[in-house]
């Protein structure tokens, strides 16, 4: 944090020293540290520097949006890679080539009767006939 600061001041044209720096350090750390994680504070500083238009030294405020809109970008990416490994996972679906099970017509249950204590019991259970449990793994990434 204390490196940041620095930084932010040379920016600024400011150069505090002892007392004052210490104090500004105990309230910028104070404020930020929950908000933006250490290992990120210099790539959130880089941003607040491309994004910055004032003339205004770059403050508190501006790193928190800057690493909220790296935030945002990663959050983005990783759901369009979900999105694509979903897509990728299904199509199969809409090949004209693809084959339902013929067991559970790729629900991925299927009927069964087992004989318990003299009885004849039906119930549903888990089709491994097909490669339904596959694709939901990476359809949902799991």
């Amino acid at each position: 944090m204390g490196r940041i600061l620095r930084k932010v001041q040379a920016f600024a044209g400011q150069n505090k020293s002892g007392d004052e720096y210490e104090e500004l350090l105990d309230i910028w750390t104070e404020t930020l540290w929950k908000a933006i994680p250490e290992n990120r504070l210099d790539a959130a500083y880089s941003r607040a520097v491309e994004l910055h238009k004032s003339n205004f030294a770059i403050n508190g405020f501006d790193l928190l949006n800057a690493y909220r809109e790296i935030q945002a970008e990663e959050m983005k990416a990783a759901a369009t890679a979900r999105l694509k490994q979903a897509a990728d996972a299904t199509a199969d679906y809409n090949s004209p080539y693809f084959k339902p099970c013929e067991f559970c017509s790729d629900s991925g249950f299927r009927r069964e009767t087992r004989r318990f204590e003299g009885l004849d019991v039906k119930g549903v259970v888990k089709c491994y006939g097909c490669n339904h449990w596959e694709r939901h793994k990476l359809k949902h990434n799991l």
